[in-house]
């Protein structure tokens, strides 16, 4: 409790120089700013927060690239348009580091020092984001300001493409036990006699992943790490959805045995258990893997909408590349879980080995479709036994099974790979299109065949 006495202090003073230092030649700004409704230092697990607020400032970069334009082959050459924020600024909403904005910058801010010093932020972390289009900088906010009130003020300089909260979101994934079921439920056992996933890219944003597991020899391509400044305590989960994904173990083998797999470390795991992590190390993440030119993005995690996150995806999006995401563990009265309620994005829910649905489950208009995600059976390096329930594992086995759909088919339009979904699931739940299970159970053998020419 300590800290939270320490932090209103904090905000006071900081709130009372703000108005000594700011009221003499700038009122009108002071009448625009409004309350921020997020800044609570209890929902930050106290590791991350020490970690996230180490000020490291790195290597200044003073002019940002153009957007990549990708080749001819993969046809994803659309250039990116990064708007700039539009309406009233209204109060922060989910879990955020307290004391940080993330802004994206015009140019590359030629005088970042000069701009982190009008508006009293200490520059933490830069970096060029092809993806965003321009400079993305981690900035400090040292006198305890709302993040809502810097927001406010950031967004009015002609330098701010956009300014948003550095949000936290958690990985949605537990252990229990039972049985393995999913490939013959979902048809993936006979969807192999189609396809194996060759020559398909799927990206994994998660943990780290342990590439010594043997059902993941030569399956790993790439890996990418985007929390340079904290140790690796944890692998599992990200581990157990590579293997679900993508496990070309015969015995334990994962949905598409063949795919090749790119790991983006984005989450680790703190003090109190939680698998967390902040925007920030997810933007990196999805700007690698723009780079290497995936052609499906896996992101079993879930927490508040955020502008800068929701327009690298859309950036994806507009390239092609087929996004999947869990829906997220909350419950059924949950609010809409991001990134999985971002237009666009396949939003996977779990059912069990009887076809009933994740009793922690998310339910939504967002949720898209349904996949074998309760007590799926996962054998690790030492061929010891665990069991996994979660939206995160009934996403991974989609992931998985969309890259079946794309052997051969790369630029798939995702219009058509949509359609062809709908047209093959199981209904349940309710007919057609419901919040529980999306439009039903995806079979996997009935989607790569009526995805074929």
């Amino acid at each position: 409790m300590n800290h939270m006495k320490f932090s209103k202090h904090a905000l006071y003073r900081g709130l009372i120089i703000l108005a000594l230092v700011i009221a003499p030649f700038n009122q009108s700004f002071a009448a625009t700013c409004q309350q921020g409704g997020g800044d609570v230092l209890s929902d930050l697990p106290p590791e991350l927060g020490k970690l996230l607020a180490e000020n490291q400032p790195q290597e200044k970069i003073c002019e940002a690239p153009a957007p990549i334009e990708l080749t001819k082959s993969t046809q994803k050459t659309r250039d990116f348009k990064v708007p700039t924020f539009q309406g009233p600024v209204h109060a922060v909403n989910g879990r955020h580091v307290p004391d940080e904005v993330i802004v994206t910058l015009r140019g590359g801010a030629p005088a970042l020092d000069a701009f982190a010093l009008t508006y009293n932020l200490t520059v933490r972390e830069t970096k060029v984001l092809s993806i965003l289009g321009g400079l993305l900088v981690r900035f400090g906010i040292p006198d305890g300001r709302p993040v809502a009130k810097v927001r406010a003020s950031l967004i009015h300089d002609p330098l701010v493409i956009d300014a948003v909260p550095n949000h936290i979101y958690e990985l949605n994934g537990e252990d229990k036990k039972l049985d393995r079921y999913s490939l013959k439920n979902s048809g993936i056992l006979e969807a192999h006699t189609l396809a194996q996933g060759r020559g398909v890219k799927l990206a994994i944003i998660d943990t780290g992943v342990d590439e010594t597991h043997p059902a993941l020899k030569g399956a790993i391509m790439a890996t990418f790490n985007g929390l340079e400044k904290v140790p690796l305590n944890t692998t599992k989960h990200g581990t157990a959805i590579a293997l679900l994904a993508g496990g070309a173990q015969d015995e334990f083998k994962g949905a598409a045995p063949q795919v090749s797999l790119f790991i983006a470390r984005a989450f680790d795991k703190t003090s109190d258990g939680k698998f967390v992590n902040s925007v920030f190390a997810i933007l990196l993440s999805l700007d690698w893997a723009l780079n290497q030119q995936v052609d499906i993005v896996n992101m079993s995690f879930s927490g508040p909408e955020n502008k800068l996150m929701s327009q690298a995806l859309k950036n994806l999006l507009s390239t092609n590349v087929v996004l999947v995401a869990a829906a997220g563990n909350g419950g059924a009265k949950a609010p809409f879980s991001y990134p999985a309620a971002l237009k666009g994005v396949f939003a996977v829910t779990a059912i069990d080995a009887k076809d009933r649905i994740y009793n922690k489950a998310n339910q939504g208009k967002y949720i898209v479709v349904a996949a074998p995600g309760v007590d799926l059976l996962i054998r690790d390096k030492d061929l010891k036994l665990t069991f996994k329930s979660g939206t995160s594992y009934g996403a991974a086995l989609f992931s998985g099974i969309c890259a079946l759909v794309l052997e051969g088919h790369k630029n798939m339009d995702l219009k058509i790979l949509q359609k062809n979904l709908r047209t093959t699931v199981k209904d349940l739940g309710h007919p057609g299109h419901d919040k529980i299970f999306g439009y039903g159970l995806v079979r996997a053998r009935d989607f790569v065949a009526r995805s074929r020419p």
